[in-house]
């Protein structure tokens, strides 16, 4: 997450509602700059606040600043090592149900940092 210190307290505080742009100041500000600049922007990630539910999204934006699509995370990083660390992003994000694949009208881009779906894009 690039908008909001990555701490559990934080998320919540942080949070955008993509569908409502004045409550949503980095969704608001990549749109601007995938406009002004003519190029797509791949901006996440960002938590999301969406059907009462807590997401991990990127949002992809086309030349013209419009919202070409949100990939919400899927393989959401819960470990645990005994003794020194114990993390679960599952504790506040509600994972994603799919890949997310782009046609951005130069390249198609797949937005995937999701190790354990790492094939994915190949079928």
């Amino acid at each position: 997450m690039w908008n909001c210190p990555y701490a559990s307290d934080n998320f919540l505080s942080f949070t955008e509602d993509f569908r409502d742009k004045n409550a949503s100041p980095s969704f608001k500000m990549l749109s601007e700059v995938a406009h002004n600049k003519g190029i797509a922007i791949v901006g996440g990630s960002i938590p999301e606040q969406y059907g009462g539910r807590l997401y991990n999204t990127s949002c992809i934006f086309g030349i013209d600043g419009e919202l070409l699509a949100e990939h919400r995370k899927v393989h959401l990083f819960d470990m645990n090592a005994p003794g020194d660390i114990s993390f679960k992003e599952s504790d506040n994000f509600t994972s994603g149900d799919r890949p997310t694949v782009v046609d951005t009208g130069h390249e198609k881009t797949t937005v995937i940092a999701e190790v354990n779906y790492s094939m994915i894009p190949l079928r």
